[in-house]
């Protein structure tokens, strides 16, 4: 590392910033999305307002090999091995094109089916079991399928009503959600039914029992709803968001 680095990597904020600017050349979104936080956390951590803990940091060394010993201490290499050079994915694969799913090959991909229903990211939306229809399904390569579900059978894809859980989560967004992860996790996103609303909210489990549902979008007309132990025979939990696709 030069000297000009060392004084650039005199705290947690300096060395987010100067691994994903002259390293990693990525914007504040793209590490977001890799450590499944929002664009503002990552502007926080660069700013020195918030200290990342350590489960972003884990994933985005996954994704890119950036090492959470230096950031969080400045100690070690910056990458977990020192020949290690982030790839966009873009370039680690050719792209193929297709016309229908029987163009590729069932080998390589994964075919998940996709259904009309929508899950509010809002105050709750209606779906009515006899106007949901089969939409044609979307293909996903098998290798990444294998990365985030141990049950592809369970897989199925849905789409996003509102913008409450924006910007991570926006309006008409597909979220491919695995419907065998029904235990709420502290912290993850899944598609419920609160009553005869769906939704999708991230989860907080609280210590004295019941959960809270909560929202991304930091706006004043998205509040928290708060599922008292009572409550939660109301509450179905449908599946777990692992994955969120969409238009820019």
């Amino acid at each position: 590392m030069t000297n000009n680095e060392n004084n650039k990597t005199e705290t947690v904020a300096d060395r987010i910033k100067l691994a994903r600017t002259e390293h990693l050349h990525l914007s504040q979104e793209a590490l977001g999305n890799h450590g499944e936080v929002s664009k503002q956390a990552v502007s926080q951590w660069e700013r020195g307002l918030t200290v990342p803990d350590g489960t972003p940091l884990w994933r985005i060394q996954e994704m890119t090999g950036l090492s959470v010993e230096w950031v969080l201490n400045g100690t070690g290499e910056i990458f977990v091995t020192s020949t290690h050079q982030y790839t966009p994915p873009s370039e680690l694969r050719p792209i193929e094109t297709f016309d229908t799913p029987e163009d590729l090959s069932s080998v390589d991909y994964v075919f998940v089916p996709q259904l009309s229903a929508k899950f509010s990211a809002g105050g709750g939306i209606v779906n009515h079991v006899d106007e949901i229809e089969s939409k044609p399904p979307k293909a996903f390569l098998a290798e990444w399928i294998r990365e985030v579900t141990t049950s592809p059978k369970h897989l199925m894809i849905f789409e996003v009503d509102g913008d409450s859980m924006s910007p991570r989560i926006n309006h008409g967004d597909s979220l491919l959600v695995d419907t065998s992860r029904t235990e709420p996790e502290n912290g993850k996103v899944y598609i419920l039914r609160y009553g005869n609303e769906a939704r999708v909210k991230r989860i907080h489990t609280n210590p004295i029992g019941g959960i809270t549902l909560a929202s991304d979008n930091n706006a004043p007309e998205y509040t928290d709803d708060v599922i008292a132990p009572p409550d939660m025979e109301h509450l179905q939990i449908l599946g777990r968001v692992v994955w969120v696709g969409g238009t820019v």
